[in-house]
């Protein structure tokens, strides 16, 4: 699997649509790029909705992820991470404001879990 975050900027199309057709910020595209080539799902940490499938329905939002929210979405993201095997979360660097609380998501269910991550840096071109 590859993950990365949500972003603030979405579709603000009316109902439901699957997360990775509602983020539209520009690392969206690169993310799913990678996960082609690597040919592994595509999740998302959400400040709405914590790690979440690409194909997840969902409404738009506007809430980004804060740090006090992290142990509240820790126990859903183990169960999802458990078993799997060559995760990679594609992500700027953990100083880059605003990306702290994603990190330590990412981390704390991955080391819950038992599981590895492999961190790529996506950097803004």
């Amino acid at each position: 699997m590859l993950i990365t975050t949500c972003t603030a900027e979405k579709r603000r199309d009316p109902g439901l649509l699957p997360a990775v057709e509602r983020y539209t910020g520009p690392h969206v595209a690169v993310a799913a790029a990678r996960a082609r080539v690597l040919s592994r799902s595509l999740w998302f940490v959400s400040g709405a909705f914590g790690l979440i499938s690409g194909d997840t329905p969902i409404p738009w939002y506007d809430h980004a992820l804060r740090d006090d929210e992290v142990p509240g979405w820790v126990e859903a993201a183990v169960s999802v991470l458990r078993g799997r095997e060559d995760v990679v979360f594609l992500a700027r660097e953990i100083g880059v404001p605003g990306w702290r609380p994603y990190h330590r998501l990412v981390g704390d269910a991955a080391e819950r879990a038992g599981v590895k991550i492999v961190f790529e840096e996506f950097s803004r071109r």
